[in-house]
């Protein structure tokens, strides 16, 4: 995570398991959190990655708790598998970090990066002329309109 890290910031990051008690429910300590620092900003990241059905709303009480009982900020590590997940996570304010690809971390004033649309649009192959005109309107890319159908009818 720390090479990912610096990859994406362009700069040096610390990073230090987190090894203390913490005062809160045994699930929620039975988690890996890693204490970063980045440009002097020191913030928590709570792995959630395989805890599939984890709501967001749970993430987003769960959070306070952890940064009170941490005193400092806290971000989930995720593994994003959709859109529509992204995107609530954004919307209800729950920082996270799905390296490489999506980093949102409002407390340090990061903004999500698109990389999910480009990386759809480049696995995305047309099946006809009019599923490629769709894919160019949607993505706002109109070179794609070149793209030969793969099925001629």
């Amino acid at each position: 995570m720390q090479k990912q890290l610096e990859q994406y910031f362009g700069c040096k990051v610390k990073i230090a398991e987190y090894k203390n008690k913490l005062q809160l429910p045994i699930f929620m300590t039975m988690r890996d959190i890693m204490m970063v620092e980045i440009y002097g900003v020191n913030f928590a990241i709570i792995d959630v990655v395989k805890e599939m059905e984890l709501s967001v709303a749970t993430m987003k009480k769960q959070k306070a708790k952890y940064e009170e009982a941490l005193q400092c900020p806290a971000a989930y590590e995720v593994a994003l598998n959709s859109v529509s997940m992204r995107n609530a996570l954004v919307k209800s304010g729950v920082p996270f970090v799905d390296l490489p690809r999506n980093v949102f971390l409002p407390f340090m004033g990061i903004v999500l990066q698109d990389v999910y649309l480009k990386q759809l649009v480049k696995a995305f192959v047309p099946v006809s002329r009019r599923m490629s005109s769709i894919c160019c309107r949607i993505t706002q890319q109109p070179q794609c309109l070149q793209t030969q159908s793969l099925w001629h009818f």
